[in-house]
């Protein structure tokens, strides 16, 4: 399922790197972490300058991730 999500995040241009059960996300005007525990998957974006200046609405990212990530877990 977190490969799906995975896919997904590949849509905004950010990139996973594992350690464990923690990758690291990395992209151009973002960067955050997901992290895997027995009862909950975490993820933390943050917009760097570029993607604010852009005018990315971070309340609108925060939705689709959360729309995302409860379809990649149905």
């Amino acid at each position: 399922a977190i490969g799906k999500f995975e896919g997904d995040l590949q849509h905004y241009g950010l990139k996973t790197e594992w350690n464990g059960n923690v990758a690291q996300l990395k992209g151009t005007g973002a960067s955050g972490e997901i992290r895997i525990d027995p009862s909950r998957v975490t993820v933390e974006i943050k917009l760097g300058l570029l993607a604010k200046a852009a005018g990315i609405d971070p309340v609108r990212v925060r939705a689709s991730i959360e729309k995302r990530l409860a379809a990649a877990f149905k």
